[in-house]
């Protein structure tokens, strides 16, 4: 029989699947530590009885891959950055009990050749797999003066946490895998 979690409130799914990474699940992925190329996964849900993905009732957050509203700036000593929130249920806040939200600058770096986001955050324990979103809002803002949206104006998750301190006494560092083709992951069907 069908758990609650698959019943309520969207009805019976019709299929399940886990979508990762070969190199990442078969221990081939570069990196060193925590820090890994690939750390990322995918849980696809099917339909309903009525023929609806859960997005059709609740709504869907898009994705972007090849760091997409990633820019360089002379301002930034021209590393590529992105204005990013991040979400999760870390638990030395609130015992992981309340979702918390973290917003700030994230670069691109490498750890040990693997290639990762990096943003500093108070986030530890608890809060991994919690998305990592550019263009974050509630609501479009209204513009005034000339100003115009941004080229890479879609909310969409670009990562998300994979690793970082865990001493809540240390420097605060949070990293995710990028979403990107890459030597271990090239025909990853990001956008398909």
């Amino acid at each position: 029989g069908a758990t609650p979690a698959q019943t309520a409130p969207y009805g019976p799914l019709s299929w399940s699947a886990l979508v990762r990474p070969g190199s990442w699940s078969a221990g081939t992925d570069i990196g060193c530590g925590a820090a890994r190329d690939n750390d990322l996964a995918v849980i696809a849900l099917g339909k309903n009885g009525q023929g609806q993905f859960v997005g059709d009732l609740v709504g869907y957050m898009s994705y972007g891959w090849n760091n997409y509203s990633f820019v360089t700036s002379p301002k930034t000593g021209n590393l590529h950055t992105s204005a990013v929130s991040t979400l999760g249920y870390p638990f030395l806040m609130d015992g992981g009990a309340i979702m918390q939200r973290t917003d700030g600058p994230t670069y691109t770096t490498s750890v040990c050749s693997a290639g990762q986001l990096w943003q500093g955050s108070n986030f530890t324990g608890g809060s991994s797999g919690g998305p990592w979103a550019v263009n974050f809002s509630g609501r479009n803002a209204a513009l005034a003066g000339g100003a115009v949206p941004g080229t890479a104006s879609v909310i969409a998750v670009v990562g998300v946490t994979s690793w970082g301190s865990s001493d809540p006494n240390l420097p605060k560092d949070n990293y995710s895998s990028q979403f990107r083709q890459n030597n271990r992951y090239p025909l990853g069907d990001y956008g398909g």
